[in-house]
């Protein structure tokens, strides 16, 4: 795929994604308490900004994405290919998998400068729309501890084996962050 395909494409993705939401902008809430959709929408969006692994007052929550990661090998295929690839990405935003393609973007991030700069400019795309910095954050803590790359699972629980990857990960969310609010700040 050409460089602009890729970016039309997630772009695409993006206002399918997100045309539901201008919609439900226009409801009542009488209306949408009733329509079934727009409640799909809001678990969807509630999903984003949800921890796949959280700790709250000394208990440890894991929510039923990262339950169903433990648990399903071909979930974990999915979410974890050998190669993370855009022509991948495009396919889970045509899917409307957001929170899956945001792994894909992290992970892409780190493999060449070209790929930084693609991915910034698809998480403004989203910024405009989410907070994006809570839902990469959030991303991230969804997928990082089943990374087959940083970890293995052991008798139904993940353990880390390569912290240093972990670290490289969380730095790449912190920079695609990093990257966003400066955009955001020089923008008039």
């Amino acid at each position: 795929m050409t460089f602009w395909k890729i970016v039309s494409t997630l772009l695409m993705g993006l206002l399918l994604s997100f045309s539901a939401l201008g919609q439900m902008a226009e409801l009542g809430s009488e209306e949408l308490k009733q329509n079934q959709t727009d409640q799909e929408v809001i678990d969807w969006l509630k999903d984003l900004y949800e921890h796949g692994v959280e700790m709250k007052n000394d208990t440890f929550y894991i929510n039923q994405e990262s339950t169903a990661l433990i648990s399903d090998a071909n979930l974990r295929s999915i979410v974890y290919p050998k190669v993370y690839t855009w022509p991948g990405t495009v396919r889970l935003i045509e899917q409307r998998h957001i929170k899956k393609a945001l792994w894909y973007l992290i992970n892409l991030y780190r493999n060449s400068p070209t790929n930084k700069s693609m991915v910034v400019k698809s998480i403004l795309t989203y910024d405009k729309i989410l907070k994006m910095d809570k839902v990469l954050i959030s991303t991230f803590y969804t997928y990082c501890y089943m990374d087959p790359e940083i970890g293995n699972i052991k008798d139904g629980k993940p353990v880390i084996v390569a912290p240093h990857i972990l670290e490289e990960k969380l730095r790449a969310v912190q920079e695609i962050i990093f990257h966003v609010e400066q955009y955001k700040a020089k923008k008039p």
